[in-house]
């Protein structure tokens, strides 16, 4: 019988069992790595049975990688939101009063539908439900001298201009610029 500290055997008994209990784990689904190797030995004329003993894996198992189309992959269906049966409800709060801020849409979701959710989730769904806002102007981006831009100026009488310094005379000058320059250059 073995003492309070336990024994060799039930202590390797335990960490073999921790060990399976692990590799089980990582196994459950398999790589694409796998899934290729089999396939490639499964093409070669190997039998499902010999690719499972070179694997380590179950016949079974080595049988559905075999068949399968595509590697395995992980894949869960959406849990949805707290926030899909009250839906109708954003929409019509949306159509009644189109610039209505979450805290308030919040509020009336709390009182009146008892939602226990966060503001951040009801902005993210209002974000959603809403239409997308038309830019006004769209930016445009120019390479340097694709585009050239010509306007006229009036200038200031002193010195420069044609009337001499002093004079009262104004000129009007024609003044360039090049598209993404912010170099302007001045003609007479």
């Amino acid at each position: 019988m073995c003492a309070l500290g336990g024994c060799r055997r039930s202590r390797r008994k335990a960490r073999d069992r921790q060990r399976r209990r692990f590799e089980e784990a990582t196994r459950e689904v398999r790589s694409a790595l796998e899934w290729a190797e089999a396939k490639a030995m499964a093409a070669d004329g190997v039998t499902k049975s010999e690719i499972a003993r070179r694997l380590g894996i179950n016949r079974r198992t080595a049988a559905r990688l075999v068949e399968a189309a595509g590697p395995p992959s992980y894949s869960r269906a959406p849990g949805g939101s707290m926030l899909d049966p009250l839906e109708p409800v954003l929409r019509r709060l949306i159509e009644d009063w189109p610039e209505i801020r979450a805290p308030r849409v919040t509020e009336i979701l709390r009182d009146d539908y008892g939602y226990s959710g966060s503001v951040d989730l009801v902005r993210k769904r209002l974000a959603q439900l809403r239409p997308g806002r038309e830019r006004a102007a769209q930016k445009t981006g120019y390479r340097p001298g694709q585009v050239l831009q010509v306007d006229w100026l009036r200038c200031r009488p002193g010195r420069g201009s044609p009337g001499g310094s002093g004079g009262s005379t104004r000129s009007v000058r024609r003044c360039r610029s090049l598209g993404r320059r912010r170099r302007i250059s001045r003609l007479t």
